[in-house]
């Protein structure tokens, strides 16, 4: 029966039947109300034709979906020329995502959709490159208009229809991350000056941009990874930027060259130590707030590639609070270490922030053992004082011993000092107790480390002053001299500090940034205490007094600290110099425990695996890693292939 209607009927009239059948279709695409069953009834018609046989298989794809397909690029190619030339591509966009939908809909019920004939997705390829991939440069040319616009509506469908050709999605992500990093750098530079000055201000700027672009691939892109991979990749780059915020270090310890790299990492740090100590930002802040903020200082630090330069200069500051006792919550502290740990910080310094937290609370226990048994037996320890030395008041001491490897940067020497006697006296007694509950452990003091509180009376009152060691001898020079002025050389001799030290512990005496009147006058005057010479004179001001609001204040505690460091003086190329050293030695251990490995490795396939072993600490240079190479070679610990000069094997 089918062969008869195909021989005698369908062929003399296929072709009316077709033209009929797209007619409907057409017209339905116009707007127009059809019997779709008269289209449906030709696509039977012809699918029925092409189960005959192997011959006539064909019957429905070389008519009817031939037919479908090529009238409906064609229906389409002169209305869209058409429509962007009257109402532009943005609108085109919504347009076309219309259309296709439609389209597809379409197809469904009049194409066959019997996976032999596969008649569905061959229209919708049609259709994408009709609408879509044809026009792809006049779409992705309106793209960093409306990223500048940030227009998320508009770029979502932009989104919608690049992200339907795989091909071409590529492009589109090449123009967000150009326009993140290029709005990210010109904000940085634009607040540079005001930031520069407040770590606040940079890490509140930093993620004011973090969430504004995460919101953008959020609302456009609907978080497709592709997008945030090239959020992540331009947001790096602004926060590694070196253009606005810039510090120096030097590639190797043997080269004279300097790679220049961000100062991102200490501003993180500083802005972590504003807000676990106590400051007027801590203050006003509650405890979910910091903990939010130190979260987002975490976030920020995921991108930043000195991590190790972090470290370190987080680790000082930690050390001036635990010292100072100036942190605001010891819990917080240790919460903030943990989740250092957490980030990919190297276990070996998180131990050692672990450390000095227990050698604080240890320290604390043995304080009050000290004290109790100075209590206990009072005779046996004032027997070790001077009868000619005035008592010390045994509470207001408090001891720290602090495990040298875990605090200090290096070993430092000894400090020899004049103490005021009623201190020095009580080192000897401190020294006996601790050899009693630890033998075969040596104590070295550190003043540089230490502080103190200092009565000060003028003639307007008494005053405390919080000051370090250093500060204090100083002071203490015009104990029972308080009316003379005396020579540099004559404090280097009674203090017994070096001479640099005592010229920066003078000039925060005599220049204290936040001081009406300064405690210690001095003529001639200078612009720093480099300028200090050996007519310099120096006298305790007599007349001290401290104002608040405009009244004098006669009895007041005041801090004369700050941000005085505490540590000896180092200088920036030493500070450089001991990141590059320790840079070396994670070089050195990476590049061993890879050839341990692996056995031998290609210098291309070294350099790969060693940038992602120690991307949590820092990004190794290649003037680095070739020096550790030849370093590790003439050690013997590595050497070359003999067939490829290019290839190293593990020493054995």
């Amino acid at each position: 029966m089918l062969e008869t209607w195909n021989s005698t009927i369908y062929e003399s009239i296929k072709q009316k039947l077709l033209d009929s059948a797209i007619k409907l279709i057409q017209d339905e695409r116009c707007g127009q109300v059809i019997d779709s069953q008269l289209v449906i009834g030709v696509r039977e018609s012809c699918v029925n034709l092409s189960t005959l046989s192997e011959k006539s298989f064909r019957i429905y794809v070389d008519n009817f979906e031939k037919a479908y397909i090529e009238s409906t690029e064609s229906f389409y190619r002169i209305r869209i020329d058409e429509y962007i030339q009257k109402h532009g591509i943005r609108s085109y966009m919504q347009y076309a995502l219309q259309k296709l939908a439609e389209e597809e809909a379409r197809a469904v019920r009049y194409l066959e959709t019997q996976p032999e004939f596969n008649s569905v997705p061959k229209l919708m390829k049609v259709c994408l490159k009709t609408f879509v991939v044809d026009y792809m440069d006049h779409i992705l040319s309106e793209v960093p208009r409306l990223l500048h616009e940030e227009d998320t509506n508009q770029l979502r469908l932009c989104y919608e229809l690049v992200n339907r050709v795989p091909q071409e999605i590529d492009r589109l992500l090449v123009l967000l991350e150009e326009y993140i990093r290029q709005t990210g750098l010109k904000d940085i530079r634009t607040n540079a000056e005001i930031m520069l000055k407040d770590a606040d201000k940079y890490v509140c700027r930093l993620l004011n941009l973090y969430v504004r672009f995460s919101r953008m691939v959020n609302d456009a892109f609907n978080n497709d990874p592709h997008f945030l991979t090239a959020r992540d990749k331009a947001y790096q780059d602004i926060v590694n930027n070196t253009s606005v915020f810039v510090t120096e270090i030097p590639t190797s310890v043997c080269s004279g060259i300097s790679r220049v790299e961000s100062r991102c990492p200490e501003l993180l740090a500083s802005y972590c130590d504003m807000l676990l100590r106590k400051s007027p930002t801590n203050r006003r802040l509650t405890t979910d707030e910091i903990e939010q903020k130190l979260r987002n200082v975490l976030l920020v630090l995921k991108y930043v590639n000195s991590k190790d330069i972090f470290m370190r200069v987080h680790k000082s500051h930690l050390t001036r609070r635990l010292i100072l006792e100036t942190s605001a919550d010891n819990e917080m502290e240790e919460l903030m270490a943990g989740r250092l740990r957490e980030v990919g910080m190297p276990a070996e310094q998180i131990n050692k922030l672990g450390r000095m937290f227990q050698d604080i609370k240890i320290s604390h226990d043995l304080t009050s053992e000290f004290k109790e048994k100075y209590k206990i037996s009072p005779q046996c320890s004032t027997s070790c004082i001077s009868s000619n030395t005035p008592s010390l008041n045994l509470d207001i001491i408090t001891i720290k011993i602090l495990s040298g490897g875990a605090w200090l940067l290096r070993p430092q020497p000894q400090s020899s000092i004049s103490l005021p006697a009623e201190l020095e006296d009580f080192l000897p007694q401190i020294e006996d107790f601790y050899r009693q509950k630890h033998q075969g452990r040596s104590l070295l003091w550190q003043h540089h480390l230490s502080h103190g509180v200092l009565a000060y009376t003028s003639d307007h009152g008494r005053y405390e002053f919080e000051v370090t060691t250093y500060q204090l001898v100083v002071l203490y020079a015009w104990n029972r001299r308080y009316d003379q002025h005396l020579h540099l050389d004559c404090l280097l001799t009674s203090t017994g500090l070096q001479d640099v030290d005592l010229r920066r512990t003078l000039w925060s005496l005599c220049e204290h940034p936040k001081l009406e009147q300064q405690i210690v006058c001095y003529s001639p005057k200078v612009s720093s205490e480099k300028q200090f010479t050996a007519k310099t004179e120096f006298w305790l001001n007599l007349k001290f007094t401290n104002t608040k609001m405009g009244k004098v204040q006669n009895r007041r505690r005041i801090n004369l600290i700050g941000r005085l460091q505490l540590t000896h003086e180092i200088t920036n190329e030493e500070e450089s110099m001991a990141i590059v050293e320790l840079r070396q030695l994670r070089a050195q251990e990476g590049i061993i425990k890879l050839l341990k490995t692996r056995k031998r490795l290609h210098h291309n396939e070294l350099y790969q695996e060693l940038v992602d072993l120690l991307r949590f600490q820092f990004v190794p240079s290649k003037r680095l890693i070739k020096e550790v190479l030849e370093w590790l070679i003439d050690k013997h610990y590595v050497r070359r292939d003999n067939n490829d000069m290019n290839v190293f094997v593990y020493g054995t």
